[in-house]
């Protein structure tokens, strides 16, 4: 049994530290995986014809068993509960063998992973409070055949169920999700994006279906990654998203869902791209006329920015830019010159403010 460490999970030192505590936990797996065996088959005589056809040792016998989420361990108070999770809180609470001290660093550290890992190989949808899609489209009534309703709820629950276990497959690899991203769900949008591309359909009602299946489709993400207790996903929930919308040709509500996500200063700025357009200046610009200059027009005559005078120093001068404004900006007329007004207007298109 080998586990790959990747190396943004650890530093050097600790990856080195923490070989030991591998190579300790592959032995510790092998020895109860006998006693492991022997008692399932003892339970399942099916679990017997099954997983033994083939296999090459008794590891790939329960590596299989796991990975369809037939391995379970039982508690004191007889639950049945992952393994991997049974596991970890076994060893930190018993194992008092060689090398201890980094053999339990490495199983507290991996155990938020392991945990995941085993929701992931034990999902059951219908234990989700999601309802499906076709139940949520009946509380949202919509002038479709209800043969086309039940080919997109369908096709959506598949797209879960992959998304899940292309998830579960990449902790398993490298107990980190870095690198994972829309390629592990290529083509999984195959027949949701020809159901909800139906040329056929009236244009308002078809407008109607993908506004639905946006949201649906969102909050489905958001279940999928909070049902395997993992944190720091908007990356990948935010690609998978945008790869959504793009195959069903609704980018027009990715672009408000991104704009309302992203975190800026929304009492001084009409928008994110109009903050981002500010903020990159002032990062590096330390003419204080050119500032000035920019928080007029963007104020005054475009208005991107709400926020008068000293409610908007204020906020500039918290932000550490390169310079400060500690008294009045400078009027628009007294900072304007065509030079400032035409680089402005470049900003705006680059920004995709025009």
């Amino acid at each position: 049994m080998s586990i790959e460490i990747k190396k943004e999970l650890f530093s050097e030192g600790q990856k080195e530290q923490l070989t030991v505590g591998v190579q300790a936990l592959a032995e510790a797996l092998q020895k109860i995986s006998l006693a492991m065996l022997e008692d399932y088959v003892k339970k399942n005589s099916l679990f017997e014809l099954k997983y033994f056809k083939n296999a090459k040792s008794i590891q790939e016998v329960l590596h299989h068993a796991f990975l369809d989420g037939k391995l379970t361990s039982l508690t004191a108070n007889s639950a049945a509960d992952a393994p991997l999770t049974s596991f970890c809180e076994y060893q930190l609470a018993n194992y008092d063998g060689e090398e201890k001290e980094k053999f339990l660093q490495f199983i507290s550290q991996v155990k938020p992973v392991f945990h995941s890992i085993d929701r992931g190989i034990s999902f059951d949808r219908s234990k989700m409070d999601l309802p499906s899609f076709e139940e949520y489209i009946k509380n949202n009534p919509i002038n479709l055949p209800e043969k086309t309703i039940l080919n997109i709820s369908e096709n959506l629950n598949d797209y879960q169920i992959k998304l899940i276990y292309e998830v579960t497959q990449e902790l398993i690899q490298h107990f980190s999700l870095d690198e994972f991203g829309i390629l592990h769900m290529e083509n999984a949008l195959f027949h949701v994006q020809y159901f909800l591309n139906n040329k056929l359909l009236p244009r308002k009602v078809q407008k109607k279906l993908k506004k639905f299946a946006f949201r649906y489709f969102l909050q489905m993400l958001r279940d999928s990654f909070y049902y395997l207790d993992l944190k720091k996903v908007d990356r990948i929930i935010n690609d998978l998203l945008r790869d959504f919308c793009y195959a069903v040709e609704c980018m027009d509500l990715f672009k408000v869902y991104e704009e309302k996500e992203k975190n800026y200063p929304r009492k001084i700025f009409a928008s994110y791209k109009a903050y981002k357009l500010f903020d990159d200046v002032a990062k590096k610009y330390a003419s204080r006329p050119a500032i000035c200059f920019l928080y007029r027009k963007m104020h005054e005559k475009d208005s991107f920015i709400y926020a008068r005078d000293t409610e908007f120093r204020n906020w500039f001068n918290a932000q550490e830019y390169v310079v400060q404004l500690e008294n009045h900006t400078d009027t628009y007329s007294k900072s304007h010159t065509e030079e400032r007004c035409a680089m402005v207007e470049l900003l705006y298109k680059s920004y995709g403010l025009s």
